[in-house]
């Protein structure tokens, strides 16, 4: 096999697994500004387009019509690149013969090569979720173990945070899938109306959302550490609105971390605490997301979600992502042994770099990517058990 077509054929088996075992990078907003074959660095930023925002006017009836509104500018969102792996590994003649014969699937060595830069563009992604502040689900117990429940709570979350009802998703770790497979919602084919779920362990789209099932999601928990004993309550009156919030705690210090979920007595709004603090005794103020949505006089008591794994209900609009070649220096003598394939379905761009060592033949498999949670509005997370 000539070398460019072995670029080629690896590249294409790399693609097709990132496709075949992750769901998250293709189903979130990756339209980017300019050409994403040209090349970056790590730390470096780009923009990913994001839909503007619109506002109304009153009308009043004139003999002179109100100036045209101007038609909005596409909005872009600034992406950094903090994210630069590689896998390599050295290559024997049965690895070329075995690539050489690959048309369906990718071998499993590359299966194995490529599912760690999978995860971790995955991983980096539902990383995002301490901004999340839609919560459904019962901390510390898999969802979906008798019912759609959660599919049902996360569509009324998302309709009451105004995310829009087109193109829904709802990406669950391997443990909620599973369940959801076993529900008879999905299994019998008369209540479901096809036989998907029941042959191929495929649920496809219920409830408003198209469902995957992403082995990224396993183990991603958040913990946050119980309440100490002591009562926490709001100190004195906050309007509606408030972002920060004035917490007394009677007796005995506590940490609240970034990403925990809490609520106050009288609503059911749930807020995340958007940075690390610790409730000393007395009065401490705590930065919460969105603000408060009704006012509070005071003396509210404060309740602090348990630690739980994370599944994800969401608008694509909610997270960007963006991925680039990384730059190299074009140093003149220099051969550069690389090439580099966009993947135009999930924004992935890999580049593998063939080089010859000592009596093997070297492959590097690199990514360089970024992320960042755009719109918290359009996102909800589904609680589940603690490192399922």
């Amino acid at each position: 096999m000539a070398i460019e077509d072995l670029y080629g054929k690896v590249l294409a088996l790399s693609i097709q697994t990132i496709r075949a075992q992750t769901a998250l990078p293709g189903l979130v907003n990756n339209l980017t500004v300019g050409d994403r074959s040209q090349a970056a660095n790590r730390g470096g930023t780009t923009e990913v387009i994001v839909p503007p925002e619109f506002v109304t006017r009153n009308v009043v009836p004139a003999a002179v019509p109100p100036a045209s509104q101007a038609a909005p500018n596409p909005t872009t969102v600034q992406v950094p690149l903090d994210f630069w792996q590689e896998v390599n590994f050295p290559l024997t003649e049965k690895h070329i013969t075995l690539l050489e014969n690959a048309d369906a699937a990718a071998p499993m060595f590359l299966q194995n090569a490529v599912g760690p830069i999978v995860e971790a563009i995955t991983t980096s992604i539902v990383n995002t979720y301490p901004g999340i502040y839609g919560y459904v689900g019962t901390a510390g117990t898999t969802p979906f173990g008798a019912s759609p429940a959660e599919a049902q709570q996360a569509k009324t979350v998302l309709t009451r945070q105004k995310c829009p009802r087109f193109m829904r998703q709802l990406v669950l770790n391997s443990g909620a899938y599973g369940n959801a497979t076993g529900l008879q919602n999905f299994r019998l084919v008369d209540q479901s109306g096809s036989s998907e779920t029941l042959r191929e362990g495929e649920i496809g789209r219920a409830y408003g959302f198209d469902w995957h099932e992403d082995v990224g999601l396993d183990g991603i928990s958040h913990t946050s550490t119980p309440l100490t004993a002591g009562a926490a309550t709001i100190n004195g009156a906050h309007p509606a609105g408030s972002t920060v919030i004035s917490v007394n705690k009677a007796t005995n210090a506590s940490p609240l971390v970034a990403g925990d979920i809490v609520t106050f007595a009288g609503g059911t709004q749930t807020h995340t605490v958007v940075s690390s603090v610790n409730l000393a005794v007395g009065n401490t103020n705590v930065t919460i997301s969105p603000g408060l949505r009704v006012a509070r006089v005071g003396g509210e008591a404060m309740t602090l979600r348990a630690s739980h794994s994370i599944n994800l209900a969401f608008h694509p609009m909610a997270f960007a992502f963006d991925s680039r070649p990384a730059a190299r220096l074009n140093i003149p003598g220099v051969t550069n042994n690389f090439m580099t394939w966009v993947d135009d379905m999930t924004g992935v761009a890999l580049r593998l770099e063939i080089r010859d060592e000592y009596h093997q033949t070297g492959f590097y498999l690199s990514c360089l990517w970024g992320r960042r949670l755009v719109d918290a509005r359009l996102a909800c997370r589904i609680a589940g058990m603690v490192g399922e």
